[in-house]
């Protein structure tokens, strides 16, 4: 069966509340606690965009289009942020150890678990909704909770309670990451013969790529120019990742995935959502110094009894059950290849698989 193709003005998961902005909301240019910074030096973010993924398959539309679109503007910013070797050693290691880094190197967060835990229904979701539970509640690797789309799935099935343990890895996502978000003028608010919104745009796009909710106009799956169109409410959500020769570059969870809007396009709501690196607590003088005399030797937590091998830096944890591996690591230990520390002093290390 063929996946389908959202029509023209069919709602394909934005809900809008009767005030979308909500008297708390921040908004870019007045009231704020997001600090603008240019990241960009030209407004596209190509070069960093996750993987393809589709909201629907051929026996589901997931009406998931926020979270998608939440997703993939996260997901670009850390994959930006991995290029350009922004990350802390430590906290890189705990993404690859944790899953959310792909074979190809790219950050994949689970759209599914972000669409169940912002309570997304048949119809859709709001974009600040969605925002709230990344920021709030956090996000999870797509392989430990996938959707694995050549399969046939009922809606009970792809929204079903994930387990418990992803929600406590979501918190410890948080403790490394903050999430916020502020909506951006896209209606000018000058009369309309005043440029600022476009000049708005691009400015804010320096700074990340924007979630924005749009009418879906026809055609729509086509790698042309989507001109504007008469229709004006907002139905669906995507990935506003660049402008380049006066067209907005657009990411879409339906193929193909990279379209392109004409300027003039009508963008109802657009919101910039922005992912910082929280700082995280820094090693103890201690646990460097350790790791710098202890250079490719075994370690052993104690009294939990893990075990690691230090080298370049890292604790290249040991995971085995098996006696005879145990045996033999004690036996290194017990001829100077290597120490037991306590676990609070381990805890602090930087750690991978070995």
């Amino acid at each position: 069966m063929s996946i389908k193709r959202p029509n023209s003005g069919i709602n394909t998961g934005v809900l809008q509340f009767p005030d979308i902005i909500r008297p708390r909301d921040w908004i870019a240019g007045n009231i704020s606690g997001v600090d603008y910074e240019p990241r960009l030096a030209v407004p596209d973010w190509t070069s960093y965009l996750p993987s393809d993924e589709w909201q629907r398959n051929a026996t589901l539309d997931t009406m998931a289009c926020v979270s998608f679109s939440c997703n993939n503007c996260i997901e670009t910013q850390l994959n930006w942020m991995l290029a350009e070797d922004l990350l802390s050693l430590e906290t890189k290691n705990w993404l690859i150890e944790k899953g959310y880094l792909e074979s190809n190197n790219k950050i994949n967060f689970s759209d599914r678990w972000l669409a169940k835990v912002s309570n997304t229904t048949k119809d859709g979701n709001y974009l600040v909704v969605v925002g709230d539970a990344a920021r709030k509640i956090g996000l999870v690797p797509e392989k430990l909770w996938p959707w694995d789309r050549s399969k046939e799935w009922s809606w009970e099935e792809y929204y079903k309670e994930p387990p418990a343990e992803l929600y406590s890895l979501a918190e410890e996502f948080l403790e490394h990451f903050k999430i916020n978000y502020e909506w951006i003028y896209t209606i000018n608010p000058f009369g309309a013969s005043d440029p600022y919104p476009v000049q708005e745009v691009i400015k804010q796009l320096h700074h990340a790529p924007l979630q924005i909710a749009t009418p879906v106009c026809s055609p729509w799956n086509t790698i042309e120019v989507i001109e504007r169109c008469g229709l004006s409410n907002a139905s669906h959500a995507t990935e506003k990742y660049g402008f380049m020769a006066n067209v907005w570059n657009d990411y879409d969870s339906y193929d193909p995935f990279k379209k392109r809007l004409a300027l003039n396009y009508q963008i109802p709501y657009a919101l910039k959502i922005v992912i910082n690196i929280n700082k995280i607590k820094p090693m103890s003088d201690e646990a460097k110094k350790f790791l710098q005399e202890h250079d490719k030797q075994l370690v052993l937590a104690i009294p939990s009894g893990r075990n690691a091998y230090i080298k370049g830096g890292v604790a290249r944890e040991i995971n085995t059950s098996d006696r005879g591996a145990l045996a033999a690591l004690a036996v290194l230990r017990e001829n100077g290849h290597g120490t037991g520390i306590p676990d609070v002093l381990y805890d602090e290390l930087p750690k991978q698989p070995f």
